[in-house]
């Protein structure tokens, strides 16, 4: 007849490494679950954050702006005009091909909205080196004119005189 103590040394052993899997298994489902939450919060995150906003004029303006004069992406320009206006012809009229050097910044004025149309005015500066170390800046009334297709849309765009600042 087998002892008593002889029984829990052997299956003593036995328990410990399946309470050690356990353990390991538990945290390994935690790491697993944080770094899909992550991923999703991330995914979101950017999303959100690259989304393309259509839901007011402003708006619609300040991104058109940044992709043609900022990024000069016709891509993601053809994302902000009318269907009648064509990607070049907006992109020409920023005069984003301009100088390399050209350093232009913009602040919207008014705007006012009409049923499915809008304008929005700006006052942008444009500045670059004259050479021999000197700056050239020039200030122009933009009007930006947009349509509601679908979502705020802009159609063109009018250069006023430029006054030499």
């Amino acid at each position: 007849m087998p002892s008593s103590g002889a029984a829990p040394a052997v299956g003593a052993p036995a328990r410990a490494p399946r309470r050690g899997r356990r353990i390991l298994l538990i945290v390994a489902i935690v790491v697993a679950f944080l770094v899909l939450l992550g991923g999703t919060i991330g995914v979101v995150a950017y999303d959100k954050a690259t989304a393309i906003d259509r839901s007011t004029p402003g708006a619609v303006t300040q991104q058109f702006l940044e992709a043609a004069i900022i990024a000069k992406d016709p891509a993601r320009v053809g994302l902000f005009i009318c269907a009648r206006w064509t990607v070049s012809g907006a992109m020409a009229a920023t005069g984003a091909a301009s100088r390399p050097d050209l350093s232009v910044n913009w602040g919207i004025i008014d705007q006012s909205q009409n049923g499915e149309s809008a304008t929005v005015d700006l006052r942008v500066r444009l500045s670059f080196a004259a050479g021999g170390g000197l700056s050239f800046r020039e200030i122009q009334p933009w009007r930006i004119t947009l349509a509601n297709e679908n979502g705020w849309r802009v159609c063109s765009l009018e250069i006023g005189p430029s006054v030499n600042e």
